[in-house]
Order: C-alpha cells, then structure tokens, then sequence
C-alpha cells in the first residue's frame, strides 16, 4: 500500500481469496470474541460466522498506518461472504480513507428491505445503513440473475427494485457495480428497464416508467404482459420462503399461477399483431413455455420419472438456444452452476438407479412423513424406537423443506417459522411407514434421499443404519444413499425414521427437500 503511494497511486485495493476464509490465531479469536477490543453488545451469533471483526480490525490499522504518511491514500477492500457485518471497533476509519464493496451473497433475492416477513433483508438494510455511517464511500456488487444459483425460470423484480433503489440512495450509498452478463431472460426486461432507470435517479417516478415501458414495448398487447408480470409479482412479492437459491421457487409456481400465466401469455398473443410487438410476446412465450418446463420436471422429479425430468430439462435448454439466437442477451448462463444441464445429468444418473441399469425402483418413499422437533427436556427419548407413539406428531411433505411449510415447533406450540421468516434451526425426526414388497426378499435395497440439509442419521425398524457427512447448503447434490437391507422387512410395513440437523436459516431448505426412494442396486 505505501508502495502504491509513492508510486503516486490514489488508491490501493486487496482482499482475502474468494469463499469464507477464517482465522483461529490467537488475536482473531479475541476478535470474534470481542475481548480487549472494545467490541460489546452485537450480534454473537453473526459474529461467530464472520470475520467482519478481525478483517476490519486488520484494515483500520493498515489504513492507520499509511495515512500517517499519505493521508489522502484511499484503501479499497469488500465487505463480502463472511465479512459484510459491520465491524464494532474504537475510532474504526478515522482517516475517511476506505472504500467499501458490499456483497451480502447469502440473504433472501426475492424480497425489498422492507418487507416485514423478510428478515434477511431487513437485517441486510440494517448492515448497509450502518456501514455508510461508517464509511462514506460503500458501493453494492449486485448479482442481478436473482438466485444466485438455480435453473434460471424467471423471477421479476420491479416492485423490490422500486423500494430499495430509493431506499439505499438516502442512506448514502453511492452506486452499484452490476454483474449485468447475466440472462436476462431470468428476471424478463421489465426489471431491467426499473432498475437501469432508478439507478440513474433513485426518485423517479418508477410507475410512470413502468407505463411508459409496456406501451412503447408491447404496444396492443400491453394489457395482458403487465397482467402476466403482475401475477408474477404478486406471487413472488407475497412468497414467504426466504433464500437466494432455488429450492424456494417450486411452491411458488403454483398451479393456480400458471393458469393465470397462460391465460394472459394467450390474450398477449392474440392482442401484438404486428412487429414488433408479436416478436416481443414471442420472446416473453419462450420464457413463459421455459417456466412450464421447469414445473412440469419438478412434477415428473416427485413422481419418481426421473428420465421424464431429464428430458423436460433438456428442452428447456432448447429453449433457451431458441432464446438466445433472437437476442445474446437472453439464453445463456454466465454461472452455469446447478443450472438446467446440471440438473438434467443429475436426473440422468437418478434414473439409471431405478431403470435397470444400476438398479431397480422398489419404492417411492411416501410424499409426507410424520415430524417433529427435537424435544429440549429429555434428549435421551428414543424417537428412532419402533414402538414409540408417534400419534401426535405433526404431518411434513418431503418435497420442500421445513421452513417453506406451516408447522409448529413441538417445544413451544409456536409456529416453526416465525412472521419475519427466521425458522427452526435445530434436530428434527421424520418417520415413514414403508411397504416393502415381498419380491424384495434376498436383494440389496437402498435408501436414496437426493437431497437434505444438512446432515441425517436413518434408523430401520429400530435399528441405525448410518449417518451422513454435514453438507453445506451450496455444495450440491446433498445426497444420502445407504443400504438399509440388513434391517428392511420386505413383505411387511416398516418404519423409516430420520433425524436431520440443519443449523441454517436462509438456505430455504431445511430437511428433506425432494422425494426419496428405495431401490434394488444390481
């Protein structure tokens, strides 16, 4: 850094390697700890996952140290993954010499800041207001693809980015570095259109430019587009699933929406009439056609057609190339992670296990299973044990996770998923009767979960079986797969208990999240 003053530089920039570095010397433990610092009353348990303390505690006096020399040198460094909490130290940027990039990249991507069942942003609006009255130069890396890793089906903003645009103007922030590659056609240009206008004036009148977009856009079928992005809207504004990946979208493409999608995607088509407008409904059919896709291949996926999925997958990367020869800014992913090839791969290799080349289906597990939280008076309570009385425990589908369902915490009789959208974290039981078939007699039978936070212990008939590895929520396939035969029954009903432990609050996927199964490994 004083290299790069003498040299003449205004500014110098580093920061740790991309990913969640950590650091357990002695003094960073201090600093997590808020011993001897003058850190005091925050968020422990934020602080325990961050190293917001310590990173800034190192920066302070870095920039302490150089502008003793060069006090207009400026320090640039980010408030990313692990570090983007503000830090509570004594006379922390002094010199007004840092530069801040913010990238909260694990918070909710669906709702604004002020959304009170939204906690996740409620707290990221909280961290972004305390960081500018820290530092007067913050800037926002803004991944616009709004989950951040997913199957790229469209998820339109207009309404969040109306109120957070304003919303992070007043409180000083100074602009934005768009990751603006991205497909475009997973948020539609409606949400582009709001948010390259808001971010040039945050006041502006948003409606009016909205307005202005559908008339000249769409031209006579102006009416049915904003009442396909309204319904859009409404049901991701209103969603109460909280997270940046997709396991949140499934229950959000509800039947009842796609009929509404369909409708209006019908009446938009017969209003365009000409060019240009009929080859923009025609794009905005393409997205709408790649939404039916991904929902129908959710629907193939929990009946156990895994082939079906992988082939509605496979069009929907058709569809995508069909996309993109009309225009390169739709089509394509700039982060191709668990993106629609990776998932029809996966479906791919889940059908070889049931179709008869590596194995044979015996079974799909029921879609619901019998749930409850772990009890906190007696932890020694057998509930894997085939004759403890489940009557009272609550009913859980296992094709979503636990925080995107109305259930209650055992513990307290209050919901498990609070208003704000914070949810249980913690051990929670699934037990599943099972029929197995006689003709299972003599072969290998294997339990498969494809996916389930964040690591599980099976228990059959009583009996454990196993447990899992803890797996972080991003690092997918979270599998478990284990041969269950020297305690399965084939020809009578058997009892299938899991307990899971997930300790994460905005991955949207607590538990078992998709259809398990049973089958016979050749």
């Amino acid at each position: 850094m004083k290299a790069d003053a003498k040299a003449g530089k205004h500014v110098s920039a580093f920061a740790p390697d991309d990913g969640a570095p950590i650091c357990t010397c002695d003094l960073c433990k201090k600093m997590s700890s808020g011993k001897d610092i003058g850190y005091g009353a925050g968020d422990t348990a934020d602080f325990e996952r961050s190293i917001s303390q310590e990173w800034f505690y190192f920066i302070n006096n870095v920039m302490d140290g150089v502008n003793k020399e060069y006090p207009d040198h400026l320090l640039a460094t980010n408030g990313y993954s692990n570090r983007f909490i503000p830090p509570n130290l004594p006379n922390f940027n002094q010199s007004k010499s840092l530069v801040l990039m913010f990238a909260d990249i694990g918070a909710c991507t669906i709702h604004g800041y002020d959304d009170p069942k939204c906690w996740q942003m409620q707290q990221q609006f909280a961290y972004l207001k305390r960081w500018c009255q820290l530092c007067d130069k913050v800037w926002i890396y803004n991944y616009n693809y709004t989950m951040l890793v997913g199957k790229s089906t469209i998820v339109p903003t207009t309404r969040r980015v109306e109120r957070d645009l304003p919303a992070l103007k007043d409180i000083g922030v100074l602009g934005f570095f768009d990751q603006d590659d991205a497909d475009m056609s997973m948020t539609g240009i409606p949400t582009y259109v709001m948010r390259n206008a808001l971010e040039w004036n945050a006041h502006a009148d948003a409606k009016a430019i909205l307005s202005d977009f559908y008339a000249k856009w769409y031209g006579p079928a102006a009416d049915p587009m904003r009442t396909f992005y309204t319904a859009l809207e409404n049901a991701i504004d209103n969603a109460p699933y909280h997270a940046h990946e997709d396991p949140i979208l499934p229950p959000i493409y509800t039947t009842a929406l796609m009929a509404k999608l369909d409708a209006s995607m019908h009446a938009a088509e017969q209003a365009a009439g000409a060019e240009p407008a009929k080859s923009h409904v025609r794009v905005d059919r393409l997205i709408y056609d790649h939404l039916c896709d991904y929902v129908a291949a959710q629907t193939a996926k929990n009946d156990g057609k895994f082939a079906e999925a992988a082939r509605l997958m496979q069009h929907m990367l058709a569809l995508k190339a069909e996309m993109n020869a009309v225009t390169p800014f739709f089509g394509w992913s700039p982060y191709p992670v668990y993106n629609a090839k990776w998932e029809a791969e996966r479906m791919t290799r889940l059908d070889a296990k049931v179709n008869g080349t590596q194995g044979e289906l015996v079974t799909m597990m029921p879609l619901q299973a019998k749930f409850r939280v772990e009890p906190v008076t007696d932890q020694a309570i057998a509930l894997f044990g085939p004759t403890f009385d489940d009557a009272k425990w609550q009913s859980i589908s296992t094709i979503t996770g636990w925080p995107n369902q109305p259930l209650l915490n055992d513990n307290t009789g209050k919901p498990l998923t609070g208003p704000d959208g914070h949810t249980y974290r913690g051990a929670a039981w699934y037990r599943f009767m099972v029929d197995l078939p006689a003709a299972a007699q003599g072969k290998t039978l294997i339990l498969f979960a494809p996916a389930l936070l964040d690591k599980a212990s099976v228990w059959v008939n009583g009996q454990l079986v196993g447990e899992t590895k803890y797996m972080q929520p991003w690092f997918r396939p979270q599998e478990l797969e284990m041969d269950i035969s020297r305690f399965a029954k084939p020809g009578e009903k058997n009892q299938i208990t899991l307990r899971v432990v997930c300790n994460d609050d905005n991955s949207g996927a607590n538990g078992i999240y998709e259809r398990m199964f049973i089958y016979a490994k050749k």
